[in-house]
């Protein structure tokens, strides 16, 4: 075909040449399209997937959900059977003294309630503060200490404060130490 057949050709048909061109024009166009929204459809697919394998691991790590659940609430009434009630200072005094007769301490002298900090969420426990002096020998300070750690209260010690105990006309026991702390209990 020559140059002038097609010319002629074009000439003779000029709406479905035109019509071509749209089409070809189209199909370019849905094509571009496409790419793009297919880049976008496997970024989906990815994420999609993501999700999916994170609630199959959920799924299989909520298995023993209720045991643990279980061990949980055991834990947390354990908990709650340690906290204290700051208002009652006898008995937490008492606590204190029978700590006094379990490690063989000389002498706990003046365990004074001091302070109670209070949440404003009443589901957290108070924090209650007393202050004491222990006097006896290093072993039984280290008793009464260990004692009181692992007794059934949670507790922190604040201030710690370890002295030589001064002689006394009466007694010519050097060993002798005075342990002065405040111990913050949780309480109810």
């Amino acid at each position: 075909m020559k140059p002038k057949d097609i010319l002629a050709k074009i000439k003779a048909y000029p709406l479905a040449l035109s019509l071509i061109g749209v089409a070809i024009l189209l199909a370019g166009i849905t094509y571009w399209r496409s790419t793009s929204t297919l880049e976008d459809a496997r970024s989906e697919v990815d994420t999609v997937t993501q999700e999916s394998d994170r609630l199959s691991k959920n799924t299989a790590a909520s298995e023993l959900l209720d045991e643990q659940l279980a061990e949980v609430n055991a834990d947390a009434t354990k908990f709650a059977t340690g906290l204290i009630n700051p208002v009652e200072d006898i008995s937490n005094q008492q606590y204190f003294y029978d700590l006094e007769h379990a490690a063989g301490v000389e002498q706990v002298t003046d365990p004074a309630h001091t302070t109670t900090d209070r949440s404003k969420d009443t589901a957290e426990p108070s924090v209650a503060a007393f202050s004491l002096s222990v006097s006896g020998h290093w072993d039984n300070i280290l008793s009464f200490l260990y004692a009181l750690q692992s007794g059934p209260h949670p507790l922190r010690i604040s201030i710690f404060q370890l002295v030589k105990s001064p002689q006394t006309r009466n007694t010519s026991d050097t060993d002798r130490l005075v342990l002065t702390l405040t111990v913050e209990m949780l309480g109810k």
